[in-house]
């Protein structure tokens, strides 16, 4: 008889301005996965097919890598290395998530598995994705959080802390994202003089609307990671250090006068700026209600807090300077999820 397990996985934004690979803040999108576990007919296998949100079915990339080749059937792997498997995917981008050995899920699963020496069963993974790929809000870091969970799903071992964050480590080495999809909330994440990761839960005041406004265009972590200098001034790392501290204080107390100036940054926004058609405009708007405003982690999605009455019109502002510069742009009013990882009883 085989075993059903469902899980969901937050997105998040990052860095919130000024905190550049410290500070994260899980939200309401979620890539959900439902697992089952051997044994399933082999009648039943549909060859790893991704089916989009449109029913069509399509193959597509590693969860902002690798591209394959036009749709095919998914031929289970041989040799006794790795189990039949099969990835069923449908939502947002569905056509760019990988049905193949090349699945970011399967293959955190298998590293994890590899490393514990543990068998894993054969399974079906079916995803429901709401996290758009490549956009900034945590869509790696969700996946991996998920691989991470799989394994321990499929080969009845639950980790540690500890130990997720150690293996999720070996395909994300910041810990911000990661500590946000698997706590949930706004956290304050470092690695320890030891090797480890160091995480504060916080809670956000109410008084204010999130807001993410996505543009049509991807933007890879390694090439806005790429444009960043190797080294920084006193002045600047003081100017960030500051800031950091005061966006955290700003969020946790409600005291959204001093957001504005807390979410401003010199470490990583003014060179990435190049990269985003108007994001320096987008910066400088001066809107009733904006509260703050930054890249959404490495970009292209801008992240921004605004009093509730003027939501709808600063997501609106922000997306019109997009297509002032001729890149459509749509806004999603959000909310902070507060749980993170969520694995539902079975």
């Amino acid at each position: 008889m085989s075993r059903n397990h469902s899980f969901r996985v937050p997105a998040s934004t990052s860095n919130l301005g000024a905190g550049f690979d410290a500070l994260s803040l899980a939200l309401n999108r979620y890539l959900r996965v439902t697992l089952e576990i051997e044994p399933f007919p082999s009648s039943q296998r549909r060859g790893g097919c991704a089916e989009g949100a449109d029913g069509v079915v399509s193959s597509g990339k590693m969860f902002a890598e690798l591209t394959t080749p036009a749709l095919r059937a998914t031929p289970p792997l041989r040799g006794g290395e790795w189990p039949d498997f099969e990835i069923i995917a449908s939502g947002i981008d569905a056509a760019s998530i990988p049905t193949t050995s090349d699945n970011l899920i399967l293959r955190v699963a298998k590293s994890v598995a590899s490393a514990r020496n543990r068998p894993l069963p054969g399974f079906r993974m079916t995803i429901d994705n709401e996290i758009p790929l490549a956009r900034g809000m945590g869509s790696s870091a969700a996946a991996i959080i998920a691989g991470i969970t799989c394994y321990e799903l499929a080969a009845k071992e639950r980790l540690s802390e500890k130990d997720i964050f150690r293996h999720a480590h070996e395909f994300e080495s910041h810990p911000d994202n990661l500590a946000a999809a698997l706590r949930g909330g706004l956290v304050v994440a470092t690695e320890s003089a030891e090797g480890g990761v160091v995480i504060a839960k916080l809670t956000v005041a109410e008084g204010a609307t999130a807001i993410v406004v996505i543009p049509g265009f991807e933007l890879s972590t390694e090439k806005a990671r790429a444009v960043l200098p190797q080294t920084y001034s006193r002045r600047d790392a003081v100017y960030n250090i500051q800031r950091s501290a005061l966006t955290v204080a700003a969020l946790t107390t409600g005291n959204w006068p001093l957001l504005r100036e807390a979410m401003r940054d010199r470490i990583h926004q003014p060179y990435r700026a190049p990269l985003i058609p108007g994001f320096e405009e987008i910066l400088a708007l001066d809107l009733p209600g904006l509260v703050g405003v930054s890249l959404s982690g490495a970009g292209p999605t801008v992240f921004a807090l605004a009093k509730p009455a003027d939501a709808e019109g600063t997501g609106r502002a922000i997306a019109n300077v997009f297509e002032k510069y001729g890149v459509s742009a749509i806004p999603h009013f959000v909310n902070i999820d507060t749980v993170g990882r969520y694995i539902e009883p079975s």
